[in-house]
């Protein structure tokens, strides 16, 4: 029901490819990155500043901006990063790698197409197209306008790199809480194949964390829609060797 829903609010908000987004804040999100072509190809490969895993975008209508989480992947090692964007005519303007503009070509179903200019810090242009998705599969319809527009931007084929079947997953870890001698976690992780798990976790200092923080550590496990047999009591079974 919520991906149906997404997907009516998209259709709703783009009309033709190439039209521009009349509230961007409803395309907030988690998008990871699946296809990406560029007619510079080192800039989308690895040690390249685009060759990046998309996790979350923040389009803020009201203020006109947007923010980008991802991971940039390094030496085989991924690397946080964060880049912002002002909204000008049509595109949003990031200093992000020298100068970069991000436009919204298509948003439709779980997929949004994005083009991209970008101007490094020594005035090379790169032309690139970004296709990312709500989760693992976007369709057929979406990666023919994919390929349609990167036909159209003049990138050759053989330029395009296939970003979703080498992401290795990840996991973002939350403090919910810490009190006396207990700490409340919430995680998120999505692993290699693209499943995504919600975890709750309660640590302690010692054997015993009180009452207050279990009943804490329940009532979170129930705001986010936990079986409570899902629940697994680890310090009863504890039997690693102490540091």
């Amino acid at each position: 029901m919520k991906v149906l829903l997404f997907s009516l609010v998209l259709g709703l908000l783009v009309a033709s490819q190439g039209e521009a987004q009349q509230d961007a804040s409803q395309l907030t999100g988690r998008w990871k990155s699946h296809y990406m072509a560029a007619n510079n190809i080192e800039k989308i490969t690895e040690g390249g500043p685009f060759y990046l895993f998309m996790r979350y975008i923040e389009f803020d209508e009201e203020n006109g901006t947007a923010l980008f989480h991802f991971y940039l992947k390094e030496n085989g090692e991924c690397i946080e990063k964060y880049a912002s964007g002002t909204k000008e005519e049509g595109f949003y303007a990031s200093d992000y790698a020298g100068h970069t503009e991000f436009r919204v070509v298509r948003a439709e179903n779980n997929a949004l197409i994005a083009d991209v200019i970008n101007v490094d810090e020594h005035g090379k242009e790169t032309q690139l197209v970004d296709l990312f998705g709500i989760g693992d599969d976007v369709g057929p319809k979406c990666k023919e306008v994919f390929y349609d527009t990167v036909r159209e931007k003049g990138i050759p084929e053989e330029n395009i790199v296939n970003f979703i079947d080498n992401d290795a997953g990840y996991t973002e870890f939350r403090v919910v809480r810490v009190e006396n001698n207990a700490l409340l976690a919430d995680v998120f992780n999505v692993d290699e194949h693209g499943k995504e798990t919600q975890l709750v976790q309660l640590f302690g200092i010692g054997d015993d964390v009180g009452p207050k923080c279990k009943e804490e550590f329940y009532n979170t496990v129930r705001e986010k829609g936990i079986p409570e047999e899902n629940i697994l009591n680890f310090i009863d079974n504890d039997d690693c060797p102490e540091e």
